[in-house]
């Protein structure tokens, strides 16, 4: 191992000492020792300035100087180098001095051996060392902490002696530092009295050695505060325990008053904010001024306020709003009259006072309301016209500033626009009374009304197209129409958009889809909206349900269709039957008269016979669609033939098909043909099995029905009067939508070559109408079809019918007949009138709220319509079970699907009378409600 190099200046005037320090160190051999030994300080210092040393061994007796003063010259020259004082016994006490100056250690002559003076060379060093690093650390921290704003201090854990504070502490304190060094703990007697429990405690914690972090006030002697910012810690020794303590105190005041000042701005404006926009929202002048002084109050923390108008040249107050209560009060003030307002009125100035007590301008009104002091801003009309003022009273916790006045100001020109707006709206008002009830026109219109642009984006949306569609306003607002209304065919919407662009309007037929699925077909009328400029905007759209309407129209065109085809049939068949006629007597002649002839010829002859009276046949069928072939007419029970009909079935259709009947026995008889009535009823069964070809339920049931003049207006085929209807209902494959209408045509068939003509259904309506009847279909693909037949009841049945009806007569109970149809009103009316019972009306779910709140002790039942513009049937009896849980309800409609009926179930409807509907239908279901 490298042994340690320590370059020494040995100054010692004494050769035989010098020679023996040198050979005292060539005895050590953990260190070499590189000496340069001079006899008068002279040469020591010349050494100094041209060569560095490790250490210095200095003889304090010198020729040239002696004693102490040695020690101070050389240690100028050589402050960083340590020094080993070498002295005799006779100046140990000149030696112990100098260690006190400096001096790293001193050696006594004489008493000195090599290991020990090599230990103490090396101490020296490395003391000094020590020394140097430590001084270089403290000025580097003591540079640094006075250069600092915040106030650094070290001191012991107990208070009693301050180590050290930075001069910062003069200045954030106000107090010196010197006065520390007797009192330590005189710092914190300047902290706020309410802050110094907090102080206190967090001493503690640092005494423990928890470092922390708190923020204080102090007192400055001129009575100001200061926020303190203090972060302290603890330095243990090497043992861990508490050494002493120290910390930072920053000032913080201005960032404190920044917070404060930036928090109280953020909680004005805030206050502002809110307020202007609640002041822009009322529309009446009591209500700006209200919201006006609230926000006023809160925005200076005032207890009391009121807001003054000019009317007819005087400053009028009339409400005074104190800790959230309003008292009426009634001060008027003539300009430079009266007190504080006058003034204002005279001046037009802005003006607060702390002391009213003193102050020339407080009047009567202020003392009579307690005020102590007050603040007053003028409000200034957009023409810089004085409209009122804005007085406060009684600020808590503060006095009132320009500051103030400055925040009020800006108060009162919100206010003065929300002033004028609120007179402009007064006058606006009758205006804005008629667009309004223009709205409700169009809310209330049955149509479907809605405004989209270019992009086919919803902008407004009436009552009536949520209604038809399903959708409310808030589902569809800026939705694309092509997303949910025409989902399937948009071509149609983009041709009736580039039309209404090119020409201003079109109007046409379009296939829409509503909310809940259903294809409906609607008038459309289009009209485009234009901008300021001329451009094009937006669209109005007009839609109008025509849905049952074209239905009704296919009825009767189908019905002139197959009339026309009858006309048609019975011609043709006329004339086959004119052809077929010799043909097949010819057939039936010839063997007669030639008998002889041969077999083949005879086969071609019996051939001949049976093709002609199949064409025959042919004709017949056809006849009985055209007019009904004519049969003999007797009284028919049809109880007793639809039993034979389903037995037939029973017995010979596949057992895969379960086969199901409801015959009531007091069925009302008919006149008719019961041979061609059993071909009519057996048609439809066989056709019912045709359809379930993998199985299925085909049910038969009939009943009674009487049909009023309000289904015969709902039926182009009906006649007002008694009825029995036979259903015959298949759960097979359905009808497509698109050949529903021509399934009575003679000919058209769905099945397959060679098995079926395309005469039965035909032959059937012919049949059905031949008796005064007609058909109804319904159909959905996948879930079955059913045929219901329609026969006129016989004329005993009529005036047995009559007797029953008698005994459905009222009692005069009150009914509510609600329906948006004039005529089903007019007709449901007339019809409950004439069996004993009181009748109100109304035309949709708004007037039949109303009714029922005026009548609701005397309504014992209402009839309600599902379908209706404004408010349609659902909303209406939702809030009549609401204004009365009990209330008797029968639900109507022209939907008798499923989802109807389910719909009607839901909100509580027990019953439900599908249109159209009989009169005896109508009175029974009354009586059934009634009966519970």
């Amino acid at each position: 191992m490298a042994k340690q190099q320590i370059k020494v200046l040995l100054v010692e005037d004494n050769p035989p000492d010098a020679r023996l320090l040198e050979e005292y160190l060539d005895e050590v051999t953990t260190a070499q020792f590189d000496i340069k030994q001079v006899e008068l300080l002279e040469e020591a210092l010349k050494c100094l300035d041209v060569e560095s040393f490790d250490i210095i061994l200095l003889d304090l007796s010198l020729p040239d100087s002696h004693g102490f003063d040695t020690f101070v010259k050389i240690r100028r020259y050589a402050l960083n180098i340590p020094i080993v004082v070498l002295t005799s016994l006779d100046d140990e006490t000149l030696a112990m001095r100098a260690m006190q100056e400096g001096a790293q250690d001193y050696l006594v002559k004489g008493q000195v051996y090599g290991n020990l003076l090599a230990r103490a060379m090396r101490y020296a060093i490395e003391r000094k060392r020590i020394e140097l690093e430590l001084r270089q650390s403290e000025a580097k921290f003591r540079t640094l902490a006075e250069n600092l704003q915040a106030a650094v201090w070290m001191g012991t854990p107990d208070s009693s002696n301050n180590f050290y504070t930075s001069p910062a502490y003069e200045k954030i304190w106000g107090r010196r530092v010197e006065s520390l060094r007797d009192r330590p703990d005189a710092w914190i007697e300047a902290v706020y009295p309410e802050d110094r429990e907090v102080v206190r405690w967090k001493l503690e914690q640092q005494i423990q050695g928890n470092p922390t972090n708190v923020e204080y006030r102090i007192l400055q002697p001129d009575g100001s505060v200061r926020w303190i910012w203090d972060r302290s810690f603890a330095i243990p020794d090497e043992r861990g325990e508490i050494w002493y303590l120290g910390g930072i105190a920053e000032d913080i005041s201005d960032r404190k008053q920044s917070e404060e000042s930036l928090l109280r701005r953020t909680h004005q404006l805030e206050v502002l904010s809110r307020a202007t926009r609640k002041i822009n929202t009322v529309l009446k002048i009591p209500a700006v001024l209200g919201t006006l002084i609230a926000a006023a109050i809160e925005l200076v923390g005032a207890s009391a306020g009121a807001a003054g108008l000019v009317i007819e040249g005087k400053m009028t107050f009339t409400e005074y709003h104190q800790k959230g209560k309003i008292r009426p009060i009634n001060f008027t003030f003539d300009p430079g009259k009266g007190g504080i307002a006058g003034w204002l009125m005279q001046t037009k100035m802005p003006y607060f006072t702390n002391d009213t007590a003193l102050d020339p301008y407080v009047g009567a009104m202020q003392r009579s309301l307690g005020v102590k002091n007050l603040a007053i801003v003028p409000i200034f009309s957009r023409k810089d016209e004085l409209i009122g003022c804005l007085e406060l009273h009684n600020k808590e916790y503060d006095r009132f500033s320009d500051r103030d006045i400055t925040v009020l100001e800006g108060l009162a020109a919100s206010a003065a626009v929300a002033l004028e707006n609120a007179k402009m709206i007064l006058e606006c008002q009758q205006a804005e009374q008629k667009i309004r009830e223009q709205a409700a026109l169009l809310d209330v219109a049955t149509d479907a009304i809605f405004v989209k642009d270019l992009d086919n984006q919803i902008l407004f949306w009436n009552k009536g197209a949520e209604r038809l569609y399903g959708w409310k306003p808030q589902e569809v607002l800026l939705k694309n129409t092509q997303d949910f209304l025409s989902k399937k065919d948009p071509t149609q919407q983009e041709e009736a958009l580039k039309a209404t662009i090119e020409s201003g309007a079109w109007q046409g037929e379009l296939h829409k889809e509503t909310k809940d699925g259903r294809e409906i077909l609607v008038e459309s009328h289009w009209t485009l909206v234009r901008d300021e400029a001329g451009n094009p905007k937006s669209i109005l759209i007009v839609d109008t349900d025509i849905t049952e309407k074209k239905q009704l129209e296919a009825k009767f065109l189908r019905a002139q269709r197959l009339e026309s085809l009858g006309t048609l049939a019975s011609g043709i068949a006329h004339d086959l039957n004119n052809i077929l006629t010799p043909v097949l007597a010819v057939a039936q002649l010839l063997p007669l008269k030639l008998p002889n002839l041969d077999e083949q010829s005879q086969r071609m002859l019996l051939m001949l016979e049976t093709n002609a009276k199949r064409g025959a046949d042919l004709v017949k069928q056809i006849l009985s669609f055209a007019r009904g072939a004519e049969g003999k007419r007797t009284s028919v029970q049809l109880k007793h033939l639809l039993l034979d009909i389903e037995q037939i079935a029973k017995r010979t259709f596949p057992k895969t098909i379960e086969i199901e009947s409801d015959i009531p026995s007091e069925l009302w008889t008919v006149s008719a043909d019961a041979t061609q009535l059993h071909q009519v009823f057996m048609n439809l069964v066989v056709n019912g099995r045709d359809a379930m070809p993998h199985g299925g339920s085909l049910s038969i049931s009939a009943a009674n029905v009487q049909i009023d003049e309000s289904y015969a207006r709902m039926n182009v085929e009906a006649r007002v009067g008694a009825y029995v209807a036979i259903a015959v209902s298949d759960t097979g494959i359905g009808i497509a939508p698109e050949i529903i209408d021509r399934i009575f045509d003679p000919f058209f068939t769905t099945k397959e070559v060679g098995k079926g003509t395309g005469l039965g259904l035909s032959t059937v309506l012919g049949i059905v109408k031949s008796h005064g009847g007609f058909v109804e279909v319904s159909s959905k693909v996948g879930a079955g079809s059913q045929f219901k037949v329609y026969l006129p009841a016989s004329e005993d049945t009529l005036m047995q019918t009559a007797i029953e009806l008698e005994l459905f007569s009222g009692n005069g109970e009150l009914i509510l007949v609600v329906d948006d149809e004039a005529a089903i009103r007019e007709i449901t009316k007339a019809t409950l009138e004439s069996y004993n019972y009181r009748v109100l009306t109304a035309s949709d779910g708004i007037e039949a709220i109303a009714q029922y709140a005026e009548h609701m002790n005397e309504i014992s039942l209402v009839l309600m319509d599902m379908m209706m513009p404004t408010m349609d049937g659902a909303i209406a009896s939702r809030t009549l079970r609401k204004m009365n849980p009990q209330v008797e309800i029968i639900a109507m409609s022209g939907l008798t699907s499923t989802d109807a009926i389910a719909n009607a179930t839901s909100i509580g409807i027990k019953q439900f009378l599908p249109k159209p509907f009989t009169a005896k239908e109508l009175i029974a279901a009354l009586q059934k409600s009634f009966k519970g």
